[in-house]
Order: structure tokens, then sequence, then C-alpha cells
């Protein structure tokens, strides 16, 4: 009986002990705390929740940060909650990029599901836009649930990102600090391809003999097929002990993985510590690829300090461009068409083109390509170049455009105009006063009632008085690819010759006496028909002109 009533004390005892007692609490914390970087400069940082033990299945939390330094580019979900499997629902929350805030970030287990063990909740992905300055990065309305909906007591620890100026003369500690940097830090591949990662020391001159590390990642999105042991420690010819830890990609993690030198040295300069060869098996989303468990050693087996930047994969198919071909265009028409892209992902697609020729446009909004040679732009014009990007990944084509020439006939006005009459013994005038738009040589042909005269562009047809009636005068202009002929039509009137003087139709004695009438006159132009030859003075000449002729009928 007495031992009962003891041990029922104790029992009571213990339940009040356990009442006043302190509970443990969950952390949350931004990781690193204190955190150096430089201008310019892209960077991660991770808000952790470690549970200590207890099971928790939801988590809230707003982001505070200095936004006149520091722009915030996304916030990305972490692996706590998905560590064991779990499907979850997940808010990036509400970026106010003026106010310098995030409300609303939340994660919760979709189904029945808890965790206790500590990961990333959230991974914040900085750009820094300031000069240098100090930003905290505070948490607030932060929340975590158990499976009962009950709230989890929790403390929190907020983070300092010191901004160092390029013109600081006085570098800061950090960059002092030994680094374990997954390289790259951000890194986009495609569904199904195969990857590789490097996880890089750089000792930054400190000696150090070992180290060790565990990866966390997205298992429904990558999958891990081996590590291999990288140059840092063998550098100097060293012997190491390596292990390639144990790769559990039904979780998304790889622990134990570590490295030692066999014998007294170390290394004190940069190097790869493993190589991960990994897969894309998720069609999209992003993984962190977290480094936890880390512990670098000096050679008397103390962990040396360290900064950490951990990476980032995000899996995403590039666009494809439908086919768009080398294209033939004629001078002086429209060349137009559309470009046309599919994306796996669903991404907003973009559209541009450059080094096009002279006078193309492209509009970005119907992604229509639209251009109209010139008749002085035919030929060839390669490497004209478009592109469709989904913003993360581009894909372009290079296509010839090829110009066909356009001839363009040449154009004239003939002279003299169609219908035009004459006299016998007129001089007309004949010419093409041709144009050729294109420049080009022209070649010409002028022919007399089908009888080819002249290969100029113009020719005088002096007429006689056995010309009288119609005729047919043609000319032709030749481009080198194009004939172009016009016909023209005059009327030559008869006229009687100066030798029938009087102009009776006949010459005889009438003409030699009005020639004899005026013998040894002087004459001006007009000349007088009486001056046969128009020599300015009647005399023999004139009368043996006249005499030549006579009884001829006119």
């Amino acid at each position: 009986m007495v031992i009962f009533i003891l041990i029922s004390a104790i029992v009571i005892f213990l339940i009040i002990l356990n009442f006043y007692l302190p509970q443990p609490q969950a952390n949350v914390a931004v990781s690193p705390s204190n955190k150096i970087v430089n201008q310019g400069q892209s960077f991660i940082l991770n808000v952790s929740i470690d549970p200590l033990g207890a099971a928790i299945s939801g988590a809230q939390l707003d982001i505070t940060y200095n936004q006149s330094f520091l722009n915030l580019n996304s916030v990305i979900e972490g692996n706590v909650f998905t560590q064991d499997g779990a499907s979850t629902y997940f808010n990036n929350g509400t970026i106010n990029y003026t106010a310098g805030t995030v409300k609303n970030i939340i994660g919760v287990i979709v189904g029945p599901g808890n965790i206790s063990t500590s990961g990333t909740f959230v991974r914040l992905n900085f750009t820094v836009i300031g000069q240098s300055g100090i930003s905290e990065i505070q948490l607030s309305n932060v929340r975590i649930s158990d499976p009962d909906a009950l709230a989890v007591p929790l403390i929190t620890t907020n983070g300092t990102i010191n901004i160092n100026s390029e013109n600081n003369s006085e570098p800061l500690a950090e960059n002092n600090t030994p680094k374990l940097t997954v390289i790259p830090s951000v890194k986009t591949i495609a569904f199904n391809q195969d990857f590789t990662l490097n996880v890089s020391i750089d000792p930054k001159g400190t000696g150090i003999a070992g180290a060790q590390l565990n990866i966390e990642f997205n298992k429904s999105i990558l999958k891990i097929n081996d590590i291999i042991e990288g140059n840092l420690f063998k550098q100097d010819g060293a012997s190491t002990l390596f292990n390639s830890g144990v790769i559990d990609n039904t979780k998304g993690t790889v622990e134990n993985i570590y490295a030692a030198i066999i014998g007294a040295s170390n290394v004190t300069l940069q190097g790869t510590f493993v190589t991960i060869n990994a897969t894309a098996i998720g069609a999209s989303g992003i993984s962190g690829f977290d480094l936890s468990n880390i512990m670098i050693s000096n050679p008397q087996g103390n962990p040396i300090v360290y900064n950490l930047t951990n990476g980032m994969i995000k899996i995403n198919d590039p666009p494809v461009l439908a086919p768009i071909n080398y294209r033939t265009a004629n001078e002086g028409e429209l060349l137009s068409f559309n470009l046309a892209a599919t994306d796996l992902n669903g991404d907003t697609l973009s559209y541009s083109a450059s080094n096009m020729p002279s006078g193309a446009t492209f509009d970005v909004m119907t992604k229509t390509f639209a251009w109209t040679p010139t008749f002085f732009q035919s030929g060839t014009y390669p490497d004209v170049h478009f592109e469709v990007t989904d913003g993360d990944l581009a894909v372009f084509e290079n296509i010839t455009i090829t110009v066909i020439n356009a001839n363009r006939a040449p154009t004239f006005t003939p002279l003299p105009p169609n219908g035009s009459v004459f006299n016998e013994t007129d001089i007309i005038y004949i010419s093409a006063n041709a144009i050729d738009l294109d420049n080009d040589t022209l070649s010409y042909f002028i022919k007399i009632d089908n009888t080819q005269v002249s290969t100029s562009s113009n020719y005088n047809w002096t007429t006689n008085y056995s010309d009288e009636g119609n005729h047919e005068i043609n000319i032709s202009v030749f481009d080198g690819t194009e004939l172009v002929s016009k016909t023209i039509s005059v009327y030559i009137n008869n006229v009687y010759p100066r030798y029938d003087v009087n102009e009776n139709g006949i010459v005889d004695i009438g003409d030699i006496a009005i020639i004899g009438q005026h013998f040894n006159e002087v004459t001006t132009p007009p000349y007088p028909r009486y001056d046969v030859n128009m020599d300015g003075i009647v005399n023999i000449e004139d009368m043996v002109i006249a005499g030549q002729y006579f009884g001829e009928a006119t």
C-alpha cells in the first residue's frame, strides 16, 4: 500500500512538473542569419523550420525587407513538408516591391500526415540593388500548426544582409571566410535531361583536411544517380578516404557524404569536393539543392567557419519554334509570315527578330514579319534571326531570304506623235525618250516601213519627193529582259519639186521662163521657187536644174 501511494505521488509530481517546465519550441530561422553580399549580386536565403520532434502539418509567415537595398525575385517552396513524400499546397505569397513585404506565405500537407524533422520551408531569391548598407530580413505573422490545427510554440530568428560596397578599400571579413558553394547556384534543365552539379570548397588560404555534408532535393522532380569525388583533397597528390553517401531518391536526400586526406597534409586552394550526376524526372518545377549536416575540418579535426551558397534547379523545357525555312520574295511584292511556337510547360512566350533587311518589320504582338522589297533590293539576305523565349530558355532559327529581281520594262514617249503629217523633203525627228527604273542598259531599234534605219535612241529622216503617202515608224527598246515596241503612223504630203517652179505638175518652158525673168536676182530666205537651188542668186545653175528635169511630170 505504501509503495502504491509513493508511486502515485511521483506520477502527480511529474505531471505538475511537466506543466510548469518550459515546453519545447520549434525554431523558425532565416539561414544564414547573417550574410555579406556585393552590389548587383543575386543570392538565396532559406527560411528553415526545426520542429524539435513535434509533429507539424503546416506553416505560414510574412517577410519584411529593405526594398531600397534588395529586390525579391521569387519565393520558392522548400522541402520541409515534402520530405516524407507528402503532397502539399503552397502559396508563395504576395510580393509588394514598393513596401518591401511578402504577405501570406503558406505551406501545408494535403491529406493525413505530418513531419517532425527539420527542413527548408521557403527559399528566397534576392538581388542586391543598393550601393551599400544593411537590410533586416524580418519574419512576422509566423504560425506553425500540428495535425489537429493547434498552434505549435515557436521562436523566430531573423536575418541580416550586409551589402559590401565595391569601392570599399577594406573588404569585409566574409571575403576571407572559406566558401562552400553549389555550382552553378541556379541551373535550368529540361525534362528527362541528365545534368551535373559541383559542390566546391574554397578554403581561402585556410588549411583543411576533410569535409562532410548531406544533400536535400525535391524527389518529385529530381533523381540523383551518383556522387563522384572531386579533386579538392587530391590536388596535391594526397590519398583520400571518400564515401559517396547514401542516396535515397524516395526521400530526396543523400546522407553522409564525406572525404578526408590520408596522411599529414592539407589543402588551401579551391577545388571540387563532389560532382553530382542527376536527372530531371519531373516535367516542370523548382527544386532547392540544399546542403546540410556540414562540417569542414582543419588538420586538427576542428570545424572551420564557412559561408554557404546552396543551389536551385529549375526544370523547364525550351519552347519549340515551328520551322520557318528559307523564304523567297519578289521585288515590289509583300512577303509576310507569322511565327508559331509551343511550350510544354505552358509558359508565356515572347517573340523577337533581328538582322532584318532594310524596310522589314516584325510585330511582336502578332508575331508577324512583313517586308516589301524595293526594286533595288534583289539578292540574298542570310542570317535573318527569329527567336522565341519563355523568359528562361530561348530557341531561334536563322533563315535566308532571297529576293528575286522583278524587271520593270522601259517606258518611252515616241516622237513624232502618232498621226503626224509632213511634207515631202521635210526632216522628220524620230526619238524614243526611254526611261528605265531599274537603270538597265537599253538597246534601241528604229524601223521605217519595216526597214531598220537606226540602233540609236533618235534618228533624223530626211524625206524626198518620192515619199508621198502613209508610213509606219516602229521604235523598239530592249532592257536585256523585255522588248517594248511602239508603232507610229505618219502621212507625207506630195510637194512639187522646186524645179517645177510654177507648180503646174510638169517641168516645161514656163518654169525656165520664170527663172529667166529673175536671172541674176539676189534672193534671201525664204528663197523663192525660181532660186531653185536656194543659193541666194538666180543664175545658170537654176536654169540647168530645170533643164535636167525638162518634160518631167511632178
